[in-house]
């Protein structure tokens, strides 16, 4: 099956018959799709919006634990950044795209501390590191498209912002859409 079919397959499979409430947030919105992902995977998928170092160009993790796998994603960037976030961490979570590396486990350890039992998340967060480095532009691409695609799907199902839209655009939203060539809404 084409990138593209598998990519609209799994966003029709997340939010076939999806309903929230007209005040959802992107954490209620995050949570939903989790369980979807819960389903789909049958394993645990969580989520945490986190802080990240200004440091890092990091803005988003998936970590493989044994038994569950979590999500992270940055807090301090708008909804439709986070939704963006949040399907390219999918789309890695989706095909399997961890590779063996460490360059980024410090930031996950401390990203994780008391959340998860850092010893049973240490292989899974030195997995990271490679990902995060783009060291498969393919795939980070795809993840990209992907993220995206789902953002834009997810819009109608948040809380409107005070202007009326569902979720604020700025500068940074919009570079992205040009960075990935969006010409209107995706299927």
């Amino acid at each position: 099956m084409g990138v593209e079919r598998t990519m609209r397959r799994l966003c029709n499979t997340l939010l076939a018959g999806l309903e929230l409430p007209s005040s959802a947030t992107t954490v209620d919105l995050f949570a939903a799709l989790c369980a979807r992902m819960s389903q789909e995977r049958s394993r645990r998928v969580t989520f945490q919006l986190v802080h990240f170092p200004t440091t890092s160009s990091v803005s988003g993790l998936w970590l493989n634990l044994d038994g569950q796998d979590l999500l992270a994603v940055e807090r301090h960037t708008d909804p439709s950044h986070q939704c963006v976030i949040f399907g390219h961490e999918v789309w890695h979570m989706y095909q399997g795209q961890c590779r063996p590396g460490g360059q980024e486990a410090v930031l996950a350890t401390r990203l994780l501390a008391g959340k998860v039992d850092l010893e049973s998340a240490k292989d899974a967060v030195l997995r990271v590191a490679a990902r995060t480095h783009f060291d498969n532009e393919t795939e980070e691409r795809e993840a990209d498209a992907f993220g995206y695609r789902l953002s834009t799907r997810c819009r109608p199902l948040l809380r409107p912002s005070a202007d009326g839209s569902r979720t604020p655009r700025d500068a940074l939203a919009r570079r992205i859409e040009a960075a990935l060539g969006h010409r209107g809404p995706q299927e």
